[in-house]
């Protein structure tokens, strides 16, 4: 079971390299691009505000926060890569994995959405509340490793959030891939 998940998980990480790569090129060539068109439109400028130009450009292309975005998104993909072992573990058929962790992908990237409306919208009662529980519990928060959208308005992410989305990844992977396991030892083959 561990090389199946190391292996998937190996090819996800040559696919994230191959696709960083080339979306670090096009950043690299489209912030040379900017540079030198700043470079012209302020050309007649003082130096302080064409410094302050150049740092805002060069602060907008590739950066830490950009890599750490990288760093979560190989971590979705190993938990589901975890998940998916875990359903193939017990499902019978091809289908019923992949529909099954279709509607867990859905259901994973809603989640938040949906504990947010029934936690403030409605007086949650404890029954709710331990739904909701069992649910985050057993489905990973996926729309927590979507960090795209405050990278692009240009919020830096704090140190402390990346640790406990990696600590909340890891906890998936290995509570996922241990589950796969007890369950594949049980299977008669």
């Amino acid at each position: 079971m561990l090389g199946k998940f190391f292996g998937a998980l190996g090819l996800l990480v040559i696919s994230l390299v191959a696709m960083s790569i080339l979306c670090l090129a096009v950043i690299h060539l489209r912030e040379g691009a900017a540079v030198r068109e700043t470079m012209q439109q302020l050309a007649q400028s003082p130096s302080d505000e064409l410094d302050h130009a150049l740092g805002a450009v060069h602060q907008a292309g590739a950066n830490r926060e950009l890599a750490l975005a990288l760093l979560l998104i190989l971590t979705k993909a190993a938990v589901l890569v975890s998940l998916t072992l875990c359903i193939s573990s017990f499902a019978t058929s091809n289908i019923f994995t992949i529909s099954a962790m279709a509607m867990v992908y859905l259901v994973g990237h809603l989640e938040s959405i949906a504990r947010d409306y029934w936690l403030h919208q409605r007086a949650a009662g404890w029954l709710v509340r331990t739904f909701l529980a069992v649910i985050a519990f057993f489905f990973p928060d996926l729309q927590a490793f979507n960090l795209s959208d405050q990278i692009i308005a240009g919020s830096s992410l704090s140190n402390l959030m990346v640790l406990k989305l990696l600590g909340l990844g890891t906890f998936y992977i290995v509570g996922y891939i241990v589950i796969a396991i007890a369950i594949f030892s049980q299977r008669e083959l």
